[in-house]
């Protein structure tokens, strides 16, 4: 296959995903209610302008922190951990 192809393909795959994750987003923030206030507003503001920016990743790299400051070990063996699955991941989906 072609370098082009490949390229066009990722291109796809990529906006195929990009797609997919905005309807499942707009789909959320109408018929998904968990009965926590402030979940629900953060589902409810999810990918709107005026809504608060949240994503799982800083959520886990702000535990990170949190623990690194009470147990610099512990923080430093995480964070690797976390780097090093994402990376993996990565390289598994890029692969597939």
């Amino acid at each position: 296959m072609s370098q082009l192809a490949n390229t066009f393909i990722r291109y796809a795959r990529n906006l195929a995903a990009k797609l997919g994750y905005m309807e499942i987003r707009k789909w959320a923030r109408n018929n998904v209610r968990t009965g926590l206030s402030s979940i629900d507003t953060a589902i409810a503001n999810w990918g709107l302008q005026e809504g608060q920016s949240w994503t799982i990743a800083q959520q886990v790299e702000n535990k990170i922190e949190t623990i690194t400051e009470e147990n610099p070990s512990l923080g430093n063996f995480l964070e690797g951990f976390v780097e090093g699955f994402g990376d993996g991941f990565s390289d598994f989906i890029v692969m597939t």
